[in-house]
């Protein structure tokens, strides 16, 4: 009760500062109706009891029991109604948050927000999300399964929303002073098209493009390598069977575009929050039945988004006569997109393959023609229109080629952007197929339809295991597409693709394990190049190292190895630092925590203050090495931290084969009459660590303590102040297997055993409802934070009635 008056008085509070200080706005809703005790703000602190309904929309009835998680089972008898409960339920508990994202997905913020939303708005647009989405649902309707729970699941929704007054409306819209539309397939589709843009919109062409050309090839390719030579691959050496390996052509054009700054929106979201998240990746990993105890195959997964509440995910049960699953849903998409039935289980994490190239192309008469291979062709204009909250409508138009979306122009040469999402793609018909599936084949089969954004999938039943490194790919040269291209030659376009059989895959391999942490999937061994840009591979090498282990795992095992904090990174680096570190200048207190640092176990504990030192070292360290050559604004780019360690531990040791570039970087070429060695940068970097803590944090002790720096942050998913959690201790760091970064980290923790009766271990930082006065609002943020995991109720029978929570909802047909 404490916490629901704290929330609610923040909130009106906020409400009043709005009024007074942004009315300008024109959003602001009028304050009588905001504050009146029947129809504003205070409708949304008295919950609403969950009662019998009946709906004309239904051809059966159904009925959706709560368990004492608050977590909703609806048992169907068909396909319809039973994506019809889950669309009724998903709007009923957050129907602001899907709203927003499918809004968001196509660019039509400013419809509810305003002016502020203009420039995101013709963001979106401009890299042809909104377009994208148009493709996308179109596919949807193609597919009988998949139109079928599309029209449900928007029916669901729109009943829903039919039912409302405005009392009944989530507070946002109130403050907002907006309303909910109708959905429809196209939201679905938005919604999928703002999450493949999270997941498969990060690129550096345009970065490495000014690299190559103030720095030349040799040093682009020393610098961001286009394979990492490492141990740890997602597909196990020998693993790669013989029609698929052999090593991939290299890529020689020497062109170098005039396109390596940002002139446009396409900058526009460099250092904003809403910039895709580098390596927004995951970890998942499947043991072999003969390497566990109970002789069971176990399946583990988190997966690393962005914190917000409500959670990203909202936690479910579907059953019908077809199936019978468990997991993790989106609020905004039918079926579960990760988790669970009584045959198989699916896990996923992202796989970054290059799947966004940019070409620079010739165009003329106002961009209506372009050439290739000295043939013009014609370009095709769309017009949108984006509306404004004020009224306002203006017109947005967008230039395609055949290949993709012209992002920025300068005179007449234009920068043509080719991104996998534009295209038709079928992962939702991926997903409600893999939710019925039966056994591995079924599973293996299925996940080829998930086309983008690319995962990693691990596909396991009751007997087999495997991995698959998934997506649609064009078949590239080695390190094409790694910069802008030249666009006036069709060779350089995407005119194949990888077969889907072809993909890198593992089932049962030796280890009798597979395991995937964002990081490369194959080396030089594989005959197609995936892209350069994988994470480094710190969390694959620690799962892969534990599992090594000759033990009979347990499911708590697998719930340790997720909860693990051994950091690699700082295990690799740090005694390179140290043995740079000019240590006869330091104080008695400095030279103290400097043997403290190599006495380190390396463990991210929040209660230490070695991880925070060792991160504010770091990163001083490695900006110092890069900034003055790579950074440029906003786009702070470095090369991954292998290449940075690789330069310590190589000048460190004096066997660098490439010293003289290696220097090079080292110089700060600012300091034009001073030339820096790497003691020297290593030495004042510390400093300057010191300097900073001691600023910010007083005198070194507990108030260093990781637990002051990586902040645990879940904010209310529109930033609205006082409606995020309070914050709470958290372990881990952006390298260890338990990925906390402050607000990027595990989503959505999974561990499924597949035994005679499948049993699964689940949580995520939120709860179901999105009500911020609802006891469930933040949940399970406080047991997650510590590790914890919750059995899932996985009910194979509706439960008694009398023991159960339960709603029964009837047709009124």
């Amino acid at each position: 009760m404490r916490e629901t008056f704290r929330r609610f008085t923040l909130f009106v509070f906020w409400g009043f500062l709005l009024f007074a200080l942004n009315t300008h706005w024109g959003s602001i809703p009028p304050m009588g109706s905001f504050l009146n005790p029947f129809q504003g703000v205070w409708q949304n602190g008295i919950l609403k009891k969950d009662r019998d309904l009946s709906f004309k929309e239904l051809k059966e009835s159904i009925f959706v029991q709560i368990d004492d998680h608050a977590v909703p089972h609806i048992f169907a008898k068909n396909n319809f109604d039973l994506y019809f409960a889950q669309g009724y339920l998903h709007a009923k508990d957050r129907l602001f948050q899907m709203d927003l994202s499918a809004r968001a997905g196509s660019g039509r913020l400013s419809e509810i927000v305003g002016n502020k939303a203009l420039d995101i708005d013709k963001f979106f647009i401009s890299i042809g999300m909104r377009e994208g989405a148009r493709q996308s649902a179109n596919a949807f309707l193609k597919d009988p399964l998949t139109n079928e729970a599309v029209t449900a699941y928007v029916s669901g929704i729109n009943t829903y929303i039919d039912s409302l007054s405005f009392k009944d409306y989530p507070l946002e819209y109130k403050l907002l002073n907006a309303k909910p539309e109708h959905f429809t397939p196209l939201h679905i589709a938005q919604f999928l098209m703002i999450m493949s843009y999270r997941l498969a919109g990060k690129h550096f062409d345009l970065e490495l493009t000014r690299v190559l050309k103030n720095y030349g090839k040799e040093k682009l390719y020393d610098l961001f390598p286009a394979y990492q030579n490492d141990t740890s691959l997602i597909i196990d050496k020998g693993e790669i069977g013989r029609s698929i390996a052999s090593k991939p052509n290299v890529f020689t054009d020497n062109f170098v575009s005039s396109f390596s700054e940002y002139d446009s929106y396409l900058n526009y979201l460099a250092g904003k929050p809403g910039e895709p998240e580098g390596f927004n990746g995951s970890n998942n990993w499947a043991v072999h039945r003969s390497k566990t105890k109970k002789g069971y195959n176990i399946v583990a997964n988190d997966t690393h988004l962005s914190f917000n509440l409500p959670s990203v995910w909202y936690e479910m049960q579907l059953t019908n006569p077809e199936t019978n699953m468990y997991g993790a849903s989106f609020p905004g998409a039918p079926g579960i997109i990760i988790g669970f039935n009584q045959d198989i289980t699916w896990a996923v994490t992202n796989a970054t393959m290059d799947v966004m190239d940019f070409y620079e192309v010739e165009f003329r008469n106002n961009f209506s023609e372009y050439q290739i291979d000295g043939e013009w062709l014609p370009s095709k204009a769309i017009v949108d229109v984006i509306e404004v909250k004020s009224g306002k409508q203006m017109e947005y138009v967008t230039v395609w080629t055949e290949q993709g979306v012209v992002v920025d122009k300068k005179g007449n040469k234009g920068l043509v952007l080719a991104w996998i999402p534009h295209q038709e793609t079928t992962e939702l018909t991926s997903l409600l197929k893999l939710n019925r599936s039966h056994s591995l084949k079924d599973c293996l089969k299925y996940t080829k339809l998930f086309l983008a954004p690319s995962q990693n999938f691990i596909c396991a039943d009751k007997k087999d295991i495997s991995i698959t490194h998934n997506g649609k790919m064009a078949k590239k040269k080695v390190y094409q597409g790694s910069v802008i291209l030249d666009g006036s030659k069709s060779k350089n376009y995407w005119h194949e693709y990888i077969p889907s059989e072809e993909m890198p895959f593992m089932l049962n391999p030796k280890l009798n394990f597979v395991r995937s942490a964002n990081q490369m999937a194959v080396d030089e061994s594989y005959k197609y190049y995936l892209g350069w840009y994988y994470e480094d591979s710190y969390r694959g090498r620690r799962i892969r190292d534990i599992l090594s282990q000759n033990n009979k795992f347990t499911v708590k095992d697998m719930q340790d190895l997720q909860n693990d904090i051994l950091d690699y990174m700082a295990m690799d680096s740090l005694p390179y630092m140290i043995s740079h570190l000019d240590t006869s200048g330091l104080s008695e207190a400095q030279n103290s925590l400097v043997n403290q640092l190599k006495s380190w176990d390396y463990s991210m504990s929040s209660d230490s203050y070695l991880p925070s030192v060792y991160y504010q070292w770091w990163s001083r360290l490695r900006d110092s090495i890069w900034q003055d050559q790579l950074w440029d604004g906003d786009r702070k780019l470095v090369p991954q931290a292998t290449r940075t360690i690789k330069l310590l531990r190589d000048l460190s040791l004096g066997k660098s084969k490439n010293q003289v570039n290696d220097l090079y970087w080292v110089d700060d070429i600012r300091t034009i009459d001073i030339k820096e060695s790497l003691k020297d940068i290593a030495t004042s970097s510390f400093r300057a660590m010191w300097n900073h803590m001691q600023k910010t944090y007083g005198e070194i002790g507990p108030a260093w303590n990781w637990e002051h720096i990586n902040v645990l942050n879940i904010p209310h998913v529109a930033k609205i102040p006082g409606l995020g959690a309070k914050p709470e201790k958290i372990n881990g760091s952006l390298k260890t297997v338990l990925a906390n970064n402050r607000g990027h980290g595990p989503s959505w923790k999974m561990i499924v055993e597949l035994g005679p009766t499948v049993e699964g271990w689940t949580n995520i930082p939120g709860g179901v409802s999105g009500n911020p006065f609802d006891p469930t609002y933040q949940h399970w943020v406080k047991g997650w934070s510590q590790g914890e995991m919750r059995k899932a109720h996985y009910w194979l029978d509706l439960q008694d009635k009398a023991q159960v929570k339960t709603i029964e909802w009837k047709s009124d047909l």
